[in-house]
Formats: C-alpha cells, sequence, structure tokens
C-alpha cells in the first residue's frame, strides 16, 4: 500500500516483506554520516500516518525494527530539494576516462551493471574482443533448477507438523528436520535449489530446529551460510544472510549466541572470538536498528521494549 502524499508532501508506503510489513518514507533531512539512526519523531510521523489510512491504531509497540539509510541520488549539486531529484541512475564519463555510474537502488542493479558495461565497451577503451554484457542471460544463485512447486516438494519430503499422520505411525516423522509449511516457504524463497543442502546440514548436523521460535530461519542455514557463502560474522548473518536484524531485533539478540556458536565450529573461533563477535553483533544492533539502547546484557533479563514518549504538541509538528 502507498499513501501518495501525506500532510507534510511525503510518501509512506507499506511493503510485505518475509510475513512482516516494512513500512517507511524518504527525503527527510539528515545530517550525513557513517551510521544513521532512525530518530523518534521519524518513527511518530510513520506511524501516526498508517494510523490515519488503517483500521486500526498503529503503537510503538508494534515496531519490531527500525533503521534508515542514506541514498546516493544523482544532483547538478544546486542544493535543491531531493523530492525534485530523479530516481533513475546515471552513468557518465570524465575527460580522464573515469565511468561513474551513481545513483539506482537495489532492483534495478543488474540493468545498472549491464549500461555500465555496455559504456565501457562503447568507450573503445577495452578489447575488441570483449563480448556485451551478460547479465540477462545469468541466473542467481539456487534459481537454475527453482519451480513455484518447490514449498510443496519441501514439504512432503518432510514430515510437516500439520499433517495428520496414520495412527499409530508416528515413527514416520522425521525427528531431526521437522518443517513446517513456514519453514518450506522460507527455505524455498531463500535458497531456491540450494535448499536440499540446508535441509542434508540440518539432518546430518542436527540444525534442524529454529534459532527463535518465532522465525523460520534454521540453525543449519548458519552452518550453510559459512560453508558456502563466506559468511564471516555475526553481523554478516543477521543482516544480510537471513534479515533478522530488519525483521525483529529482539529476537535476532536472542539468537546472536546460537549463531556465534555455529560459526565458531565452521571457522575454528576461539572462545574469546565468540564472544566478540557476540558483543559486536549487540553493537550492531543498538548502533543502527534500535531507536535506544534496547539490547540488553547477559546478567540482565530482556527489558519491555519501550520507546521515548514525545508530547503530543511535538508529534503536531512532525506531521503538520
Amino acid at each position: 500500500m502507498i499513501i501518495p502524499k501525506t500532510k507534510d508532501g511525503r510518501v509512506v508506503f507499506m511493503l510485505p516483506f518475509q510475513h512482516h510489513i516494512i513500512a517507511g518514507t524518504t527525503d527527510t533531512p539528515i545530517q550525513i554520516t557513517s551510521r544513521p539512526r532512525s530518530t523518534q519523531a521519524e518513527i511518530d510521523f510513520i506511524l501516526n500516518t498508517l494510523s490515519d489510512y488503517l483500521d486500526v491504531r498503529v503503537t510503538p509497540k508494534d515496531v519490531l525494527s527500525s533503521w534508515c539509510g542514506i541514498r546516493p541520488l544523482p544532483s547538478k549539486g544546486d542544493g535543491g530539494n531531493t523530492q525534485n531529484v530523479v530516481r533513475d541512475h546515471v552513468i557518465f564519463m570524465d575527460d580522464d576516462g573515469m565511468l561513474n555510474a551513481t545513483g539506482g537502488k537495489w532492483t534495478t542493479y543488474r540493468s545498472m551493471a549491464e549500461q555500465t558495461i555496455d559504456a565501457a565497451l562503447a568507450s573503445g577503451r577495452l578489447p575488441i574482443d570483449v563480448l556485451p554484457c551478460q547479465t540477462k542471460d545469468l541466473k542467481l544463485l539456487g534459481a537454475k533448477n527453482y519451480s513455484y512447486q518447490m514449498k510443496a516438494n519441501i514439504s512432503q519430503d518432510y514430515q510437516v507438523p500439520f499433517r495428520n499422520l496414520p495412527l499409530g505411525k508416528g515413527e514416520l516423522r522425521d525427528a531431526e528436520v521437522d518443517v513446517d509449511t513456514e519453514i518450506a516457504s522460507h527455505l524455498s524463497a531463500c535458497y531456491g535449489d540450494n535448499c536440499d543442502r540446508v535441509l542434508a546440514l540440518a539432518k546430518d548436523k542436527n540444525l534442524g530446529k529454529r534459532l527463535v521460535p518465532n522465525h523460520p530461519v534454521l540453525e543449519a542455514e548458519v552452518m550453510y551460510t559459512a560453508q558456502a557463502e563466506y559468511c564471516m560474522t555475526v553481523e554478516d548473518f543477521i543482516s544480510r544472510r537471513s534479515r533478522m536484524a530488519f525483521l525483529d531485533v529482539r529476537s535476532c539478540e536472542a539468537a546472536i549466541p546460537r549463531i556465534a556458536e555455529i560459526l565458531a565450529s565452521v571457522h575454528g573461533w576461539t572462545d574469546d572470538k565468540r564472544k566478540a563477535e557476540v558483543q559486536a553483533a549487540r553493537d550492531f544492533l543498538i548502533n543502527n536498528f534500535t531507536p535506544g539502547p534496547l539490547v540488553h546484557t547477559e546478567s540482565s533479563p530482556p527489558p519491555t521494549p519501550k520507546f521515548p514518549q514525545v508530547p503530543d504538541s511535538s508529534r503536531e509538528k512532525v506531521v503538520a
């Protein structure tokens, strides 16, 4: 759902993503920093805007994670309003032959790559026998034998908890890997035809459990990404391999120690290295994904998440 024009003229969107909803906006003035943070005013603006259009009121208690980023936009450098800057990418060559590709977004990265390679070929600075960009014919990892029936195939190959087994045939259930429909959907969407490799590790290494109860990410995924996809840190797994940090900060934090244990077993970490990775991952969550220090230490129980209260007058200024 897109709210095309809010009270201050910005756009707010709601996008389904991995059984969650991402709500956000753009064109918020921010100081240039390597670690941008969501402010409480920004969170309140989004929540108040959504509540104006939904049948239910969305409150801070419904927020599982928050983050922001600074997107590069091609501009003439006149300092104008970013709302009027084109969202497309721009490819150009400097007088000294430097080829530049700027702007764009994640969803257009292959188009940007193709146009950049073609521009490099057109410059005459590459060997004449170089082929044009091949990206449109290259399938992503896991896509070679992928089909929309893969989720159903996984459910059939591994006993699903919700399936009614014949009376007295409980032994038919695989005790090591118990895949429900949510996990089957998750694995097929994230790994494609490589999901069999993940499930093989789950069975062979006894890693068929969920990292946390309310998310479909299996322990085996940590080992698979470490062995097959160069996952080297806990931060890498929670932010780029599983997106848990973007979906649910507190559940993500609960999974960090187990993630570190599995990565340590693959990479041969010392105990000090494992502990350092746990702390680095927690610092990463605090510095990037929460509006305050919500992550707890090992010596204290997890507190109930509380967002700072903002006076109504301040909220009116935010949405005015």
